[in-house]
């Protein structure tokens, strides 16, 4: 409320940014995009004993049911079982956040989904929110014997925030 002083009085409301509900992919399928504010990407990928490619996602405010929700940018994702999986004999080295962090992932920079893995599962990194990466598509991680092997990390420039 303004004064007649011309100060005003009361209490500013808090503002906190939208965040999209976590999306429920199905079977087979791990993302990245848990907690994710609107204008961030994320991608959908297959986990270990699936098969497809990985399907980059953004949280976006629907006008239609005035809602904030996960939308994918082009093809949704698709995993289905792997038919040549056989059996593999148990692995006691998990990746750990520490094996995370000495992959590189704990920069600023990536998003992704290789906090706590088990030797064979398959994690994602990608670009945070504000970096826009180089290449097509984020970077496929496999946990082996406690160490992320797979593609190399993606490269992040810093770019501009999209604000609505």
């Amino acid at each position: 409320v303004c004064q007649a002083s011309g100060f005003f009085s009361g209490t500013i409301p808090a503002v906190v940014p939208a965040v999209c509900p976590d999306p429920s992919f199905g079977d087979g399928v791990g993302s990245t995009c848990s907690n994710r504010s609107v204008g961030a990407e994320c991608w959908a990928y297959c986990l270990k004993d699936y098969v497809g490619v990985a399907r980059r996602y953004e949280c976006h405010f629907n006008a239609t049911v005035s809602a904030v929700e996960i939308q994918h940018t082009g093809e949704a994702i698709a995993c289905e079982p792997n038919a040549t999986t056989g059996r593999r004999l148990a692995a006691t080295s998990a990746c750990s956040p520490q094996s995370a962090e000495a992959a590189g992932l704990a920069q600023l920079q990536f998003t992704h989904s290789c906090a706590s893995q088990q030797h064979d599962e398959v994690c994602l990194a990608h670009c945070s929110l504000g970096f826009t990466m180089t290449e097509e598509t984020p970077a496929i991680l496999v946990c082996d014997n406690g160490a992320f092997v797979g593609a190399a990390l993606p490269t992040c420039h810093l770019g501009s925030l999209r604000l609505f």
